[in-house]
C-alpha cells in the first residue's frame, strides 16, 4: 500500500503561482489529461533525444520567486498542509539553490556532484551527500536533487532510452538491467515534458514531477512551466 507524501513547489521565473494539489490515497500515481490526439510524435529515439537536447540548449540562468504548498500525512494519518514563500536560483545545467521561509528556514542546494538540505530551527535537520546517494535514498529524502533539477522539463535523453507512442504521448523510458529507472511523458504536439516518473529497483514509482502552464520567458524562446508539482510516494 502506498501512503502519500507530497513536496509541492510551484514556481516560474519572475512570476508566482500556486499549485493545486489533490491528495492521493493508495492508488497509483496519475498522469495529466491526454494531449491532443492526432500528433504522431517522433519517429525514433534519436529524434526525441535531439528535440529535448535543443530545448536544454536554450536554458539560461534563472531566478524565480515562488509560492509553495506542502501537503503530507503525519504518523496518525492526518493530512497536514503548509504554505510558504521561497526563492529559487538555477544555473544550468545542474546548479540549483532553493530557500523557503518555513520551519524557520529551508535551504536546499545541489550541483553536479553533491546536494545539501538544511531545515532549522524547528526540525533541526541536515542532509548532505553525493547526487548518487540522493538517488539511491530518494524514498527518505524530502527533496531529491534529480527531481528538482529536472523540474523545468529539461531531461537528458540518449539513444539507449526506449521510445513508445500512446494516445498523443511520446513515452521515453530509461532502463537498467531490464527495469525502468525513469519515464518521461512528452506531449507529442508541442514536445514539452508533462511528467517525469522515478522508479525503485523493483520497478515501482517512488516519485514524480508534474509540469503544467508553460509560458515563454521574456527576451527568449524558451518555455518553462509555471506550475511544478513534486510528489514523493512512500511504501
Amino acid at each position: 500500500m502506498i501512503k502519500s507524501y507530497f513536496n509541492v513547489i510551484s514556481t516560474s521565473a519572475w512570476l508566482s503561482a500556486l499549485a493545486i494539489v489533490a491528495l492521493t490515497g493508495c492508488q497509483g500515481p496519475q498522469i495529466a489529461a491526454p494531449p491532443t490526439v492526432g500528433c504522431e510524435g517522433m519517429a525514433t529515439i534519436y529524434d526525441a533525444a535531439a528535440a529535448l537536447a535543443a530545448q536544454r540548449e536554450q536554458l539560461i540562468p534563472l531566478q524565480a520567486t515562488a509560492q509553495c504548498r506542502m501537503e503530507w500525512r503525519d504518523a496518525d494519518g492526518k493530512t497536514q498542509r503548509e504554505r510558504f514563500d521561497a526563492q529559487v536560483r538555477f544555473m544550468p545545467p545542474e546548479n540549483l539553490f532553493f530557500r523557503g521561509h518555513r520551519f524557520g528556514e529551508i535551504r536546499f542546494g545541489t550541483n553536479a556532484e553533491q546536494f545539501w538540505l538544511r531545515i532549522k530551527p524547528e526540525l533541526d535537520t541536515y542532509w548532505y551527500g553525493s547526487r548518487r546517494q540522493a538517488q539511491e535514498c530518494s524514498h527518505v529524502l524530502m527533496m531529491n536533487p534529480a527531481n528538482l533539477t529536472e523540474a523545468l522539463g529539461m531531461v537528458q535523453v540518449d539513444a539507449q532510452w526506449e521510445l513508445f507512442h500512446r494516445d498523443g504521448w511520446d513515452l521515453l523510458t530509461e532502463r537498467a538491467n531490464g527495469m525502468p529507472v525513469r519515464r518521461v511523458y512528452v506531449d507529442a504536439c508541442d514536445y514539452r515534458v508533462r511528467r517525469i516518473e522515478y522508479y525503485d529497483r523493483f520497478g515501482q514509482v517512488t516519485s514524480a514531477t508534474e509540469l503544467a502552464d508553460y509560458i515563454t520567458l521574456p527576451r527568449q524562446r524558451l518555455a518553462v512551466p509555471r506550475t511544478i508539482r513534486l510528489v514523493t510516494l512512500y511504501q
